[in-house]
């Protein structure tokens, strides 16, 4: 029996002799980093307590030149965290159990490693997976900012991490890699933007140069966001007869609001108003899968050095969201008169 089981065993022994009331599963697992080669060389030992049950244990030791390291976590942390970040996901998918207290413990154990394990070649883009990988692409974009403002290197090392679990989202991949094999297992995703991996790699291949990693992780960020409103579109585009109808009713207090605030000389104002409206127009530009024409670009205009041109372009920009609901056929919602107004009220 070699050293490496020795101890494993000497571990299950305490566990079953002193620990047996408290602990549900220990598993065995590889660090995100390791390799199969470490194996022999480094222990990593997770213990699970049963449910209601506290197990504080923890150790670091070196046992005959083998690392062996032991810490203690739950199962809702193995169900959140292991089971949904990259990282975690790779620890849970290559581990081992080692000890159950029982076949329901084992049962949980392999149904949640089963998940992590299967094959991902049906993924398909679902509304579960693009809310799932926005969310980790904001988190990426916020690894971006970091990086601009702080020039720190790590920063765009995290960026890169980021986009990782943003792509492993929208594939609803569970993956098996660590830091090994990444490249290989991000390119077998079904659904990767072209040029993605030499970017990827180009980011890392650019260090330490900051000012080219930033140039990098803005070209891979924009790359992945521009993506995920294309999978979004086809997923969620409604026709324009069906989504414009209601938004001109919306808009018009915004656009008497910016001549108003001009009247007024409130410049700020001004400016907050014909963001709030721009975003709104966004919201239909991404509905669309296109730009807006340039008249309906009303934010992009703004300047405080020359408002009254501004204010001419906003009443422009009115006059052609009135044309484009006409392209369309949207009519306007109005009524011409109290009564007609009373008959609505009473329909």
């Amino acid at each position: 029996m070699t050293t490496n089981q020795q101890i494993i065993d000497t571990f299950l022994d305490v566990v079953k002799s002193k620990y047996a009331d408290d602990v549900d599963i220990v598993l065995r697992y590889r660090p995100w980093f390791s390799t199969p080669a470490q194996d022999e060389l480094h222990i990593n030992l997770l213990i699970v307590p049963k449910p209601g049950r506290s197990v504080g244990f923890g150790l670091m030791h070196i046992v005959d030149g083998c690392r062996v390291q032991a810490r203690s976590v739950t199962w809702e942390v193995i169900e959140s965290v292991y089971a949904t970040h990259h990282i975690g996901a790779s620890v849970l998918g290559l581990s081992q159990l080692v000890y159950h207290a029982g076949e329901d413990s084992r049962r949980r154990y392999e149904e949640l490693k089963s998940r992590i394990t299967k094959n991902n070649t049906e993924a398909k883009i679902t509304p579960e997976a693009i809310a799932a990988a926005e969310k980790h692409l904001q988190h990426a974009k916020r690894c971006f900012a970091d990086l601009y403002i702080n020039d720190n290197l790590l920063d765009a090392a995290k960026v890169l991490d980021t986009i990782c679990d943003c792509m492993c989202k929208l594939n609803s991949a569970n993956p098996g890699f660590g830091a090994s094999n990444l490249l290989d297992e991000l390119q077998g995703l079904a659904y990767l933007p072209d040029g993605f991996i030499n970017v990827f790699t180009d980011i890392m291949q650019a260090s330490p140069d900051i000012e080219r990693s930033k140039i990098l992780c803005k070209t891979l960020v924009g790359m992945v966001d521009s993506y995920i409103k294309a999978c979004k579109h086809e997923l969620f585009h409604v026709p324009p007869n069906e989504f414009l109808p209601g938004w001109y009713e919306m808009f018009l207090e915004s656009w008497d609001a910016i001549i108003t605030h001009y009247e007024k000389g409130d410049t700020m104002a001004v400016y907050l108003t014909a963001m709030q409206l721009q975003h709104w127009l966004t919201i239909i530009e991404n509905n669309q899968g296109k730009a807006l024409p340039d008249d309906l670009q009303l934010f992009h205009k703004f300047d405080a050095s020359k408002m009254d041109e501004f204010i001419e372009f906003a009443q422009k920009s009115k006059q052609a969201f009135i044309t484009l609901l006409g392209e369309h056929n949207v009519s306007i919602t109005q009524v011409d008169s109290l009564k007609e107004l009373r008959a609505v009220l009473c329909y």
